[in-house]
């Protein structure tokens, strides 16, 4: 069972709770979010499989996880690229984007987004993705405009207020 702090609109940890608690009673937590680009200049984005609970079957940046009460969120993204996309990181490979508060109608969040950059792009989804690829700032946004492509809210936020950081 994943324990997740509580924390106040500071980001101060109140207490830890499980996930599921903190989901069904709307209480702010920990996420984070790792935005990996190509030498291209090109972000990676992936397609959410259909069995999840929330936002199933939509597109969303790289990495998108819970940072557990027992990580920060550097080590939670480094995990995270690990175990979402098979790809190995060290702490400083992460470069620190923006932390903001994500508050919608499934989740009460504070995220914290980096960028990865990789020269070798050899990404292995796990079952959480039924696909991902690279995608230009302009293509993804007309495939989104176009309703080619539904995508969840954190990564509209994130393309909104930190395109010009991520790509």
């Amino acid at each position: 069972m994943e324990c997740l702090w509580v924390v106040d609109e500071q980001d101060v940890p109140v207490r830890k709770e499980t996930r599921e608690y903190c989901h069904e009673n709307h209480l702010i937590h920990r996420g984070v979010l790792v935005g990996v680009r190509n030498p291209q200049g090109e972000l990676y984005f992936k397609k959410r499989s259909p069995d999840k609970n929330l936002y199933p079957g939509m597109w969303e940046i790289s990495v998108a996880g819970h940072v557990p009460y027992t990580e920060c969120y550097k080590l939670a993204g480094m995990r995270e690229l690990k175990e979402e996309l098979g790809l190995e990181s060290k702490s400083s490979e992460l470069t620190r984007i923006a932390k903001f508060i994500d508050f919608n109608e499934c989740e009460k969040m504070i995220d914290m987004l980096y960028l990865y950059k990789i020269n070798n792009p050899e990404i292995k989804l796990n079952e959480e993705a039924t696909e991902g690829r690279f995608f230009s700032y302009p293509e993804f946004c007309d495939l989104a405009k176009t309703g080619e492509i539904k995508v969840t809210i954190y990564t509209q936020i994130i393309l909104k207020n930190y395109k010009d950081n991520l790509f």
